[in-house]
């Protein structure tokens, strides 16, 4: 990783200032162009202490002092110093703000009111940040100009004391010396001094280990006592007085006349004591309050003063006494002329070799104060810089300050210390500028943990993995070719890093051909573009070009070839390739120690080997990086790495890698003597210690290799915990007491012989890796700035090499220094100080072993005092900051690069000055990841006692902190001594969930709460709810991944806080009881309880065995109170309750029955079903609503809204334990109410609401416990209880859907009247009405399943009861029951049998539709079935639905087989059960739709087997047609259906049934007809008795049932309706065939009933029967004539009568009637019956017949015709007409048949349109065919013109014989048809007749064109026909 530039010591500052020296704010017009040149007042300060020459102010060498002379100017001196001691003094600071505050507290709160809300204003502005302060600051003098105070008195004593210093010196006087009273006393310093930051912390226990830091003790410095009142004097002066200038300014006495003068006197003071440091430093002190009172017009001189006057001349003595030969300055205006082109003035190399110790040492303690006035000045330079209109005194300052900075960098090599002291011991600005001059564990990418090769930054400690290393400016790609095909194009990749280096280093040679080099680190291998050979080494491995993929060795720099310019050269393969020769070679040329033998390698030192394998292992990464990256490809012959398995073929450097592993691994490698010493001083005794990756081990290497002698010479001493304390440092005789003290700067010679003599690294590669390693990570730095590796030790030995900070294992009083900055740092606001704080605590007092517990404990406290800061900061920074709208201070803005990796705690977006904080929060909180924590845990795990100690005493005070300073409140009620100890209590436990929260006390949390405990326990708050005990558990499970996270090996569960509680429950029965309550008072606090703990109680609850019952109770309240809180992922507490019930069910069980202690016993089963019922997801709210828990009973626990509960995922699956589950069914048996309903609400609960149950899970639970599920809902129906009527129904649904079995047992059980009595059954029945009362609840449901198919037992048994139970009273009392049902519950019901009628197997739908069948007669009106379930399940055995069997080849014995189901019985048998059902219902009067009641006649006639059935829908597709024929016999199954039709057809309900139910064919689809229900099944009815080929075959019954229907047929429908005219020839032949049965041998019954069936008929329907009156009479005749004997015979005797009545009533009575009446009765059988036999007439006299049918008709029967004759007529003739063209007969006339139509059109018009469709037959037949004589048409053309209504519009579909005849023309004409000749000439000379001929209605014309064609037109058609070739 790149370091940084400077490495720790003093950055470059920029010079890009410009300065005023001087200007007087009275000017009224200043000039603005003033610089450094401008005119200075009169009295001047000398720029260094040259300018005043010796002559002047010296007397001449060998002169002799007047010693009175002397004396006197001391007199006077001393005179001048008291007056100025006593002079007038202005008003101090501290007076006029004491003034200030006074009046602002007068305001008081509204003062404080007022500054809030102006912060809110403007926090809520948008524009306040761009606002700009207008106010400038004034001087002092300014602002007091009202005072009285005056600077002139001060003037005039200055002048006088300057008059006498110059005198003195003019004299040479020594006027400040007093040999006899004056002298310098340096404290006796011992260099060997006992410091505690380097002491080991086993010391402290062992009391035999030694120091290895001495104490920051300083020694005191004395003056002379004139010099020191002179001094205090000036410092008076300098702080009071000069914050006032002039008040009446003249040119004798400008403005700053006080100021000048005070800067002149100092400077005689200097001059005077130039060759004395330490009162340099003094005066420089008192001084340094110039920057704060002088005006700021004076701070140039001032800075001029510093630079020449004391930095200066106490750098040429640091100098002299470090050896250094120091380069003089150039003069001011030189070095402001060219400040911004001109190399810094600096060191240069001493020619003599030796060490630099600190200056900060005993030793130096003279010159440590050389960097203050820095320090003094930048606390200024902020508000100097804020000021406005002084832009070029602005710029002259700072080019002067950085010109003073530049010098002290240059010149003072350890001037780090300087700003390090700055940091610990200065004000907050002071140490943030001084940061900015001074410039482990997981992988901060992934934050996963980091094994084996990653990468690490030494600069800010980030780690991160090789593989995670995606930044930016650290991954480039080279595109190459191939050498030997350039279309080939190949990437590699290379990751590296720039090292940034100092940029006087980076100027030498580091430009060629536009190419910019810098040196880089890289971390996949890379070749060399100019040698080809790779680039070896760890890091620095050579330059890189910043802006091409150029990357070369150092020294191939000059070889660099002109003709590869930056982004001109082509890479190609060659560029990238290496051969595996030379990469070997060139790897054993750069490594030497690969060719070391094994018998070598046995000699090395452990440190030695250790060396080579971190080292060697890591090459090898490096190359295998390369390899997988292409970055560099091997390639061996043929053969290459690219694309490969990223492995090269071994070599050396991997054969040494394997002989180091081994060696390692034997344990036989020697120990250097301080590596012994580490690894028993960190407790390292059974694992050694990493060398190149240890931080501390680095530490330590660094801390010993700065001392002055090898460490190994040291013996062991005891030490003490106090800074100040000196102990004796037993050292060899021959080492100076200066030795002791570490260097600051040494030798790379030096620090060779460290590493050989204390670390036994004899070899020079293995010295040369690890001084490259600790270069590397800045743990020292050379002083040329070289970042390149060493390349030769011995000729580098004069190398000298810096230590940048000091480390906290140094032998120095810097560690002091060291440990205050960070605590300074880490105590100021500004996250840029905390992180610099951080920087030092984790890069230079890493913890291990060998640091003292003293030094450990401070840090430790501060760090975790930071923390716990944290709220107070962010306090601090809304008020401050973002309520006005600052900058916060230290959080990076959105200017400053982003770092990279990201922190994942950054906050999106834009840094917002009105962020409330969150940006510094986030700020903070990486600092705590990236290091606070890391660092703590390391101390933890070197002691995790020490670290819990340090813990509780740091949260100890600051509770106590927090105490000294009450709260608001606390200032007007004084609280009680208990309240105060409760608040300490909470303010510590505050703490530590602070902490927690932070994750940073890892392991050491149960021995820290224990002390917390024990602390609660002696201020006896114990009783006490602890307001933030809840938040301590908050986020266990956070806490302990983070902390597992942080630490490289897990630790064990961190978090147990109740173990105390459970250590107490195991002391006694007592304790118990007590732990018991406290347990439930802490979840009262919202804390949550493990489940151990739980499981501990259990334990020891189970062996009391006095107090089992109070202390289970207890325990499962506490268990329920817990589980209230929070239940998600706690199923483990259920076998903790299945436990106590296991144990406890017997003893509870016998309390319950016995009534011992009751309550207790009902409390526990209650508590344990609501804990169970938590943990099994059930709503709290729903368990109070169930009255499972009272409201009082959690009322004190905390708002969950108030509880920060984290849920965790619930078990898989969620199961009752069965120990439960027995015993419930226990508790249950008791019959104690209370305890069943509490059972049945659990269960309820647990199926209903528990939201972690999958739906198969449930069933699967009712399946496993059917018995106890369906026991409790039965039982639960005898208990009249609110509370459990939507339970009882939930747990019946369930127990009957899932597992019916169970509850059909307890319903076989209890209402089987064989194994059950009359109470049994009667209570059975009272809870079966209760089931079907509750059908209509809402809660009768089941999450949207079907459920209905499944209660269909509860109804068989209820209802079943009617005519199954042999006791009245049971019938009786379902009977009276079921009439309280409403008709809900009948339709609830009738949905049940639907459903469980379309789901159910065969079997079950036989026995439901059977209990139907019998239930129906029971409850008449009730529509126990859907029809669309009945025609749906009817529809399922119907397989014949595409007519699959209309084909010949089936014989109508196989068609009938199918339909009746023969094959299947059951399919049979269903079928004409809900046929049956359906016709009862139907019977009854339930109402059916047209379309079910078609489907169910469709079923009807299919299994009654009736032949060619078809079904034909409508044009529409709402309706269908239903045609069949003849029935030739009926299957046995099928009688009862038959045996039904008469009370279908007698049913007296009307229904508007459509046209195609009643089977009318022709019609139209929306005409609706409202007849009687049975209407639909009139065809049917009257076909069977029509068409069925032996009715007497039918049962007797059956037979019956069929003449019944025609019976009820006859009496109850009208056939002369049109709505039944068409049924008319199947009722006359149904009769017929009804009286056939007269002659059969039946029953007597059924002959009487034929009988009354042919009387009726003749009675009703005379009409229409016609002819077949006759027939009737004869058949009736023929039956009673052989019977004439039997006279007395009431079948014979009702026989005669019919005859009788028929004649007298049809034929001989004429009484009251009309003759043609009489006629048309006689006329109408004698015509229907001639034109029935006519057709089958013989050849011969066919014609004859047809000729006196056509007189008859003409003469006797011309008019009075019924709608029906016509069509029967019609259907004659066509029949004749068919018969005479069929060629049979010779010459058939068909002249009768055209007349007899004209007869009938003339004289029938009302009804002659029945008549039309007949006739269009016979004269489309007649005319096609036969030979038609003109004069019958011509009639017929007249009738049928007569017969037309005038001014009509013609009727779409109505017959037009007109229009027919020239159809019958056209198509003759087309020769479509065979029309004869004269048939045709017949029809044109129709048409041809005179127009006057036809009434002036037709108009025909007949044209002959010349082509032959003939036009025939028609006025009345508006057509023409065309015939060709006629």
């Amino acid at each position: 990783m790149s370091d940084g530039s400077s490495r720790g010591r003093l950055s470059r500052i920029d010079t890009n200032f410009t300065l005023n020296v001087y200007e007087d704010p009275r000017e009224t017009n200043p000039s603005p162009s003033r610089g450094i040149s401008a005119e200075i007042p009169s009295i001047r300060v000398p720029v260094s202490p040259a300018n005043i020459a010796p002559s002047d102010v010296l007397p001449p060498r060998g002169q002799h002092t007047n010693t009175r002379a002397r004396n006197e100017a001391r007199k006077l001196l001393s005179h001048v110093l008291i007056q100025l001691a006593n002079r007038t003094k202005p008003p101090s600071i501290i007076d006029t703000i004491t003034s200030i505050a006074h009046d602002s507290s007068e305001r008081g709160i509204s003062a404080l009111a007022e500054t809030l809300r102006e912060a809110v204003k403007r926090g809520s502005r948008p524009d306040a940040r761009s606002e700009r302060r207008t106010g400038t600051t004034e001087d002092d003098s300014e602002d007091e100009k009202d005072s009285a105070y005056t600077t002139d008195d001060t003037i005039d004593l200055m002048l006088q004391l300057k008059d006498v210093l110059t005198m003195a010196i003019a004299q040479g006087w020594q006027i400040f010396d007093d040999s006899s009273l004056l002298h310098e006393s340096l404290g006796e310093v011992d260099s060997k001094l006992s410091s505690t930051f380097r002491r080991s912390r086993n010391s402290f226990r062992t009391g035999g280990k030694r120091s290895r830091s001495t104490s920051p003790y300083k020694g005191q410095v004395q003056v002379p006592q004139l010099l020191s009142l002179c001094m205090s004097i000036l410092a008076s002066v300098v702080s009071e007085d000069c914050r006032y200038r002039v008040a009446s300014p003249r040119p004798s006495r400008p403005p700053n006349s006080l100021q000048i003068l005070t800067l002149n006197i100092a400077q005689f003071l200097i001059h005077s004591h130039r060759h004395d440091p330490q009162v340099i430093s003094q005066i420089a002190s008192a001084m340094i309050p110039a920057f704060y009172t002088f005006h700021h017009q004076m701070h140039a001189r001032l800075l001029s003063f510093f630079e020449s006057s004391v930095i200066r001349v106490v750098l040429h003595s640091l100098g002299q006494l470090q050896g250094l030969s120091v380069q003089e300055p150039r003069s001011e205006a030189s070095m402001q002329a060219d400040n911004r082109t001109s190399l810094l003035p600096g060191l240069v190399l001493p020619s003599m070799s030796g060490e630099i110790q600190s200056t900060n040492n005993p030793h130096h303690h003279h010159i440590y104060i050389i960097f203050i006035p820095y320090s003094a000045f930048n606390r200024r330079r902020f508000r100097f810089f804020g000021a406005s209109g002084r832009t070029t005194s602005r710029y002259e300052v700072s080019a002067q300050l950085t010109n003073l900075l530049r010098l002290i960098a240059s010149l003072k090599l350890d001037a780090y210390n300087d700003l390090l002291e700055i940091v610990a011991y200065r004000g907050p600005k002071s140490r943030r500028l001084a940061i900015a001059d001074i410039r482990h564990g997981d992988c901060r990418s992934c934050l996963k943990s980091i094994h084996g090769f990653s990468l690490l930054c030494p600069c800010c400690m980030t780690a991160v993995h090789f593989d995670c290393y995606d930044y930016p400016e650290g991954n480039y790609n080279i595109q190459y070719s191939m050498e030997n095909d350039y279309r080939v194009q190949r990437v590699a990749m290379c990751r590296f890093s720039d090292i940034q280096v100092n940029w006087n280093f980076l100027r030498r040679e580091t430009s060629k051909n536009n190419h910019i080099f810098k040196p880089s680190n890289w971390f996949t291998l890379c070749l060399c573009f100019v040698c080809q050979k790779p680039l070896w080494g760890c890091f620095a491995q050579g330059l890189k070009c910043g802006q091409c993929p150029t990357a070369l060795h150092l020294k191939c720099l000059p070889l660099l070839s002109p003709s590869k310019q930056c982004g001109a050269a082509e890479v190609t393969s060659k560029d990238m390739t290496i051969d595996w020769s030379v990469l070997r070679q060139s790897c054993l040329e750069h490594f030497p120690i690969l060719h070391s033998t094994r018998e070598q390698l046995d000699r090395s030192s452990y440190e030695e080997i250790m060396i080579y394998h971190s080292v060697l292992r890591s090459q090898l990464q490096i190359l295998s990086n390369g390899i997988a990256f292409g970055s560099v490809v091997v390639q061996n012959g043929k053969n290459s790495t690219q694309g490969t398995d990223n492995d090269v073929d071994s070599f050396e450097l991997h054969k040494v890698l394997e002989l180091c592993e081994k060696l390692l691994d034997s344990g036989r490698l020697s120990l250097s003597p301080l590596t012994q010493q580490y690894m028993q001083d960190t407790n390292e005794t059974q694992s050694k210690p990493s060398i190149m990756f240890n931080w501390s081990y680095l530490e330590y290497i660094t801390a010993a290799i700065k001392t002055s002698f090898p460490q190994s010479r040291r013996l062991p001493r005891t030490t003490s915990e106090f800074l100040n304390v000196e102990q004796a440092l037993d050292v060899a005789g021959d080492i100076p007491e200066s030795a002791s003290l570490p260097y600051e700067s040494a030798t790379l010679m030096h620090i060779r012989n460290i590493l050989e003599a204390d670390f036994s690294l004899r070899s020079n590669h293995a010295a040369k890796f690890i001084l490259d390693q600790l270069h590397h990570l800045s743990f020292f730095d050379r002083i040329d700035n070289n970042p390149y590796p060493f390349e030769d030790l011995f000729l580098e030995k004069d190398v000298k090499c810096v230590f940048p900070l000091p480390l906290g294992l140094d032998l120095s009083m810097n560690v002091e220094t060291l440990v205050s900055s960070i605590e300074a740092s880490l105590l100021d606001l500004d996250l840029s100080s905390n992180e610099f704080g951080f920087l030092l605590l984790t890069r230079r007092f890493w913890p291990n072993g060998l640091a003292s517990e003293y030094g450990l404990k401070r840090l430790a406290g501060r760090v975790l005092s930071w923390i716990l800061d944290e709220d107070d900061n962010l306090a601090i920074i809304l008020r401050e900051f973002v309520a006005k709208q600052k900058r916060l201070p230290g959080v990076r803005s959105d200017r400053n690069a982003q770092p990279w990796p990201s922190p994942l705690d950054d906050r999106p977006g834009p840094i917002n000055l009105a962020s409330n904080g969150g940006d510094f929060v986030a700020a903070r909180r990486s600092l705590l990841s990236r290091f606070a924590l890391p660092w703590l845990l390391e101390l933890h795990d070197l002691d995790p006692q020490f670290y819990c100690q340090t813990i509780f005493d740091t949260c100890s005070q600051v509770a106590a902190d927090r105490d000294v300073e009450p709260e608001v409140a606390d200032l007007f009620i004084q609280p009680s001594k208990r309240k105060d100890y409760l608040r300490r209590c909470d303010d510590v436990l505050r703490s530590i969930i602070k902490l927690s929260h932070c994750s940073v006390i890892f392991s050491v949390f149960d021995a820290l709460f224990l002390r917390w405990m024990d602390f609660a326990f002696e201020s006896d708050v114990l009783e006490n709810a602890i307001p933030s005990l809840h938040r301590l558990f908050s986020r266990e499970n956070e806490t302990m991944h983070q902390a597992i996270n942080a630490s490289d090996t897990p630790h064990p569960a961190f978090v147990d806080p109740l173990r105390a509680i459970s250590n107490l429950a195991s002391q006694s029965e007592v304790g118990l009881s007590r732990s018991l309550s406290y347990l439930s008072m802490v979840i009262k606090s919202g804390v949550h309880i493990p489940f151990s703990t739980f499981k501990h109680f259990l334990t020891l609850t189970i062996a009391d065995k006095r107090n089992s019952l109070d202390n289970a109770n207890m325990l499962v309240r506490a268990i329920v109170l817990s589980l209230w809180l929070r239940s998600m992922g706690r199923q483990d507490l259920q076998g903790l309750v299945a436990s106590i019930h296991s144990h406890l069910s017997s003893h509870i069980s016998q309390s319950l029955v016995s009534g011992e202690n009751p309550s207790v016993c009902l409390s526990i089963i209650r508590l344990s079903l609501v804990a169970c019922l938590r943990m099994y997801g059930c709503e709290r709210s729903s368990i109070l609503a169930a009255d499972m828990l009272s409201a009082s009973e959690v009322e004190h626990l905390p708002s969950r809204r108030k509880v920060t509960v984290h849920e965790s995922v619930i078990e898989d699956p969620v199961i009752i334990e069965p120990e439960i589950l027995t015993a419930l069914e226990l508790y249950t048996q008791s019959n104690v109410d209370s305890v069943v309903c509490l059972v049945a609400k659990f269960l309820n609960m647990f199926l209903t609401e528990s939201p972690f149950l999958e739906a198969f899970e449930i069933d699967n639970f009712i399946l496993r416990n059917g018995k106890l599920i369906a026991l409790c809902a039965w039982t639960t129906y005898d208990i009249q209880r609110e509370d459990v009527a939507v339970v009882r129904t939930n747990l019946l649904l369930r127990s009957l859907l899932i597992d019916a079995e169970a509850f059909q047992d307890i319903l076989h059980m209890c209402m089987d009247p064989m194994t059950s009595s009359i109470q049994q059954r009667l209570s059975g029945v009272n809870r079966l009405f209760r089931m079907i009362s509750d059908v209509t609840s809402p809660a009768f449901e089941i999450e949207g399943r079907q459920w209905r198919s499944s209660v269909i037992e509860v109804f068989y048994y209820y209802f079943s009861a009617l005519w199954a139970d042999p006791s009245e009273e049971i019938r009786m009392a379902v009977k009276s029951s079921s009439a309280a049902l409403l008709p809900a519950h009948f339709e609830i019901v009738s949905q049940c049998w639907s459903e469980s009628l379309s789901k159910a197997p065969i079997t079950e739908r036989i026995r439901l539709v059977g209990f139907l069948i019998q239930l129906h007669p029971h409850f008449p009106g009730w529509k126990v079935l859907s029809w669309d379930c009945m025609i749906e399940t009817l529809v399922e055995y119907d397989y014949d639905t595409k007519g699959r069997f209309n084909d010949s080849t089936y014989t109508e014995k196989d068609v009938n087989a199918y339909r009746l189901s023969t094959a299947d019985p059951d399919m049979a048998h269903l079928r004409i059960s809900i046929i049956l059902l359906g016709l009862q219902m139907i019977a009854d009067g339930i109402e059916i739709d047209n379309f079910s009641l078609m489907k169910l006649k469709v079923q009807f006639v299919q299994v009654a087997g009736f032949s060619k059935i078809s079904v034909i829908p409508t044009q529409s597709g709402e309706s269908f047609h239903l045609q069949f024929t003849d029935i030739t016999e009926i299957s046995e199954s099928a009688y009862p259906c038959i045996e039904e039709l008469p009370h279908v057809v007698d049913a007296p309900y009307y229904a508007k049934l459509t046209h195609s139910a009643l089977g009318i064919a022709d019609h139209r689809e929306d005409e609706i007809a409202s007849v009687l229900i049975g209407s639909a099944f009139l065809d049917a009815s009257l076909c069977i008795l029509g068409t069925l080929r032996n009715l007497s075959s039918l049962p007797v019954l059956t037979l019956k049932c069929v003449l019944e229907a025609l019976y009820i047929t006859i009496h109850k429908y009208d056939f002369d309706d049109a709505s039944f005219q068409h049924l008319q020839p199947l009722l006359r032949r149904a009769i017929l065939r009804s009286i056939e049965l007269l002659s059969q041998d039946i029953s007597y019954e059924l002959r009487q009933l034929a009988l009354s069936i042919a009387q009726a008929s003749i009675k009703k329907w005379h009409t229409f029967l016609g002819a077949t009156i006759s027939t009737i009479l004869e058949l009736v005749a023929n039956e009673i004539a052989p019977q004439n004997r039997y006279s007395q015979d009431p079948l014979i005797v009702q026989g005669k009568l019919l005859i009788g009545n028929t004649l007298q009533t049809q034929i001989f009575n004429t009484q009251g009637k009309d003759a043609s009446v009489i006629s048309n009765a006689i006329c109408d059988p004698l015509l229907r019956d001639t034109l029935v036999r006519a057709v089958d007439c013989d050849p011969p006299c066919f014609q004859t017949v047809l000729q006196n049918i056509s007189s008859f008709i003409e003469i006797v029967y011309s008019q009075g015709y019924t709608s029906d004759l016509l069509i029967f007529t019609g259907q004659q003739l066509t029949h004749l007409v068919r018969r005479m063209s069929d060629g049979i007969l010779d010459g058939p006339d068909p002249s009768p048949l055209i007349v007899i139509s004209t007869i009938l059109i003339q004289n029938n018009k009302r009804h002659s349109k029945e008549l039309l469709p007949y006739v269009d037959v016979v004269l489309r037949v007649a005319l096609n065919r036969l030979r038609v004589d003109e004069s019958c048409l011509t009639g017929l053309i007249d009738a049928s013109i007569a017969n037309k209504p005038k001014k009509q519009e013609p009727v779409p579909g109505s017959i037009d014989i007109i229009n027919v005849l020239f159809d019958i023309l056209v198509d003759g004409f087309r020769m479509k048809t065979k029309m004869l000749p004269l048939t045709i000439k017949s029809l044109i000379e129709v048409f041809y007749f005179p127009v006057q001929q036809r009434n002036n209605l037709h108009v025909c014309s007949t044209e002959l064109d010349l082509n032959g064609e003939i036009y025939v037109s028609t006025s009345n058609s508006r057509s023409t026909f065309v015939e060709h070739g006629r």
